[in-house]
């Protein structure tokens, strides 16, 4: 097998060919291992190997994934004994030094970790350009941004590395970069997947871990794998039966879907995202479904507000933790001006501030759990920009972190940390059209524990359009 055909494959694709015994684990790994080699220097996706030792668990062929190439995000992967520097001077050199429940069930799902994915300083960014590492860049056009904070998987993905990778997602961190690059990025429900026992308690619930996939049944067949509780969950909701394969595979009909192309506030999507969104809902309506136009009531300055006030509460325990254990002080010659200024921000903090983020937190998932009572599907832009050029949102540049922050970067992103916010899950599958060089997603919202229904549209809108042939200008194909 060439890098071609090997990247002309899915994840669940590779699995059936070892299953059928036309080529093994160990081949499968060492093409991965190959399309870094080719494509990586331009791309800089892959930033740290894993060794083989510490890759995989001990699965059959039964196994979802058995022998299918994956990457680890380079912040909250989970893996003992892997290194984690998360994007961080600071961080460089730290080792993991427990197996988390995510980790686990990765392993259980029978995927190989070739590699640790670029990954902005403590996933602060929406684009992934940390000074440790470098820029990753964007498969599509080498001279702009692959997103982030998961932006080295949404690179190594497009460009053929892998055909899935590990991502996670505060405030659109898988989405964005999927809306970016071509991608399927689900963000979960939240409890969906674990976070247990390191990382669980109100405020971290912001974040969910997952993949980011090039097909709809992948993403599924990995939830599968990963949903269900987890040791020490603050929040842990069942996986369904039959399964969210199976759920994906029985296309609906008549949704009832809203088309939303911007939140209320002071953030504008630009044109050529609403022409993607609205191309969607073309597609939608010729599939049956019934697409009317309809906003939540819910400001978008708002949920970039709540988030940065529930996650500045975590900031300096973060640093604190990694002063202790890697013996380095936080400063100029380890970290980022602006995590520094993030730092600074955090320090101000006070128990009533927290209280009232949770308090509107609360609030705004009313708000949007009674929105979507009318509704099945939410259709949105996956992004409200197109992707920016590197350099852009140099993360070393003196600025406030918050609203200049929100300046710069939200306006490309705007309407991401709502679902993060509200815990709701949202799906962002590539553009139907490409008319453009750059490939701008749309993002499919639903109500509480509705990934099954994201699933099943977007695999029916999937098979309907044309994306799966594609590929970027940087592609294993061409190496």
């Amino acid at each position: 097998m060439n890098l071609g055909e090997y990247a002309s494959y899915d994840a669940m694709g590779l699995a059936d060919l070892v299953r059928r015994g036309e080529i093994t684990p160990a081949e499968l790994e060492a093409l991965a291992r190959q399309a870094i080699d080719a494509v990586n220097p331009e791309i800089n996706a892959v930033i740290g190997d894993v060794p083989s030792a510490l890759a995989a668990a001990e699965t059959g062929t039964e196994a979802s994934f058995h022998g299918v190439p994956f990457l680890l995000k380079d912040l909250g992967h989970g893996y003992q004994g892997v290194a984690c520097d998360m994007g961080s001077r600071m961080g460089e050199g730290f080792v993991t030094p427990r197996e988390s429940e995510l980790a686990r069930r990765f392993r259980a799902s029978g995927v190989v970790a070739v590699g640790r994915t670029n990954t902005p300083e403590f996933g602060l960014s929406g684009t992934t350009e940390p000074l440790l590492h470098g820029p990753s860049r964007n498969p599509w056009d080498l001279s702009v941004s692959s997103g982030g904070s998961s932006g080295g998987a949404s690179a190594a993905i497009a460009a053929g590395i892998v055909p899935m990778a590990h991502g996670s997602d505060a405030g659109g961190s898988i989405r964005i970069p999927a809306g970016w690059t071509g991608l399927v990025g689900l963000k979960p429900s939240r409890g969906l997947v674990p976070k247990g026992p390191d990382a669980s308690d109100a405020t971290v619930w912001l974040s969910m871990h997952f993949v980011l996939s090039r097909s709809v049944r992948d993403s599924a067949a990995m939830l599968d794998a990963m949903a269900g509780p987890g040791p020490g969950d603050y929040v842990a909701v069942n996986r369904p039966d039959p399964g969210y394969l199976e759920m994906m595979k029985r296309p609906p009909q008549g949704l009832r879907i809203a088309l939303c192309r911007q939140l209320p506030g002071d953030m504008v999507t630009a044109p050529e995202c609403i022409a993607a969104v609205e191309a969607t809902a073309r597609l939608c309506e010729e599939l049956g479904h019934h697409v009317e136009e309809a906003v939540p009531d819910i400001d978008v300055l708002t949920t970039h507000r709540i988030g940065y006030e529930l996650f500045l509460s975590r900031v300096a325990a973060l640093i604190s933790g990694l002063e202790s254990s890697m013996g380095r002080k936080p400063g100029p010659d380890v970290l980022e001006a602006m995590t520094l200024a993030a730092i600074e921000a955090g320090n101000d903090m006070t128990m009533e501030r927290l209280f009232n983020a949770l308090k509107e937190m609360e609030a705004m998932t009313v708000t949007l759990d009674r929105f979507m009572a009318d509704y099945d599907i939410l259709l949105m832009p996956a992004v409200t920009g197109a992707p920016f050029e590197i350099g852009y949102a140099n993360p070393d540049r003196e600025r406030p972190y918050g609203p200049a922050y929100w300046q710069d970067e939200m306006p490309y992103f705007a309407i991401s940390p709502m679902h993060n916010i509200t815990g709701l899950p949202a799906l962002a599958i590539p553009s139907i059209w490409h008319e453009d060089r750059l490939p701008l997603g749309s993002q499919l919202g639903g109500a509480k524990n509705a990934d099954g229904l994201l699933f099943a549209l977007a695999a029916q809108i999937e098979e309907a359009s044309s994306w799966q042939g594609r590929t970027p200008p940087v592609h294993v194909s061409r190496a």
